[in-house]
């Protein structure tokens, strides 16, 4: 699979520590009530607007 270095940066950002590439498609969720998954948190998608110059779908 292609390496997805957007991802890789934005795990990092969020405070996850790897020790090797990511690769393939990532899909980003949050953490909702009783264990739910939300989506995305803002800051996450406001970052990597940021960062690749690309509005994001929230």
């Amino acid at each position: 699979m292609p390496l997805n270095l957007r991802a890789e940066v934005l795990l990092r950002e969020a405070g996850l520590h790897l020790e090797e590439t990511v690769s393939g498609t990532a899909i980003f969720l949050g953490h909702g009530r009783n264990g739910e998954e939300t989506d995305a948190p803002a800051h996450l998608l406001r970052l990597a607007e940021r960062l690749f110059d690309t509005a994001l779908a929230a």
